[in-house]
């Protein structure tokens, strides 16, 4: 076996530490605006959808019929930003942090190795762990491709054009019922507004429809 094998693995292995931790999420809260600045979502340490907040006079820069795409861009660029996955704003980890990190794993692959087994199975277990970190950096490197190539989500008048199908959820309405939310695991895939109800609007009154959603979306977090 090659000598530096061992020396090798160890800094593969930290490697896979340091994108683990660069992947986690930021806990913080963060706000995000649309181009023309009459849309901002916020979206908490959690994830979740906080606060949508629409300008008053949101028609002098947005169409109406644009509204639900630019509100659901928005609302997706806040989530995506609260996850902590954009790369361009990921902290890059302490050599302490990457040590606890190499620490504690370690430790549970002790325990793991240590429980009752025969030594057959023993054996198997030891000689297994180069295809695991094989298979974790496979693992990553599919996570890494898929952010690349992610994309803020299209509204479901757009997946239909494109004869694409929806994404499915929860639909959450506004006490009017002219405004709707479509939830799945937590982020937001899709918004639609009634389209005869919509012009004239001012955004204080799709702010409280809004309010309203996301109060909603909070019960089971409130109960």
């Amino acid at each position: 076996m090659d000598e530096t094998a061992p020396h090798v693995m160890e800094a593969q292995f930290d490697e896979l530490i340091r994108t683990m931790l660069r992947m986690q999420p930021r806990h913080r809260e963060v706000s995000v605006r649309d181009p023309e600045g009459q849309v901002e979502a916020t979206c908490g340490p959690d994830g979740r959808l906080a606060k949508v907040t629409v300008e008053p006079r949101w028609q002098d820069k947005i169409e109406p019929g644009d509204l639900s795409t630019v509100l659901l861009t928005t609302i997706a660029e806040a989530q995506f930003e609260a996850s902590g996955l954009n790369d361009d704003d990921r902290p890059e980890p302490t050599e302490e942090e990457v040590a606890a990190k190499r620490e504690e794993m370690m430790r549970m692959g002790e325990q793991a190795l240590e429980a009752p087994s025969s030594d057959a199975t023993l054996q198997a277990k030891v000689d297994n762990l180069p295809n695991l970190f094989d298979q974790l950096d496979m693992a990553l490197d599919q996570l890494n491709d898929s952010l690349t190539n992610l994309e803020v989500p299209i509204a479901v008048e757009e997946a239909e054009q494109l004869n694409l199908k929806p994404a499915g959820g929860v639909e959450v309405r506004s006490e009017n019922s002219m405004v709707t939310v479509t939830v799945n695991h937590g982020s937001v895939v899709d918004v639609a507004i009634h389209q005869s109800w919509l012009p004239g609007k001012s955004g204080h009154a799709l702010t409280e429809c809004f309010d309203q959603i996301i109060d909603q979306l909070n019960e089971p977090l409130n109960s």
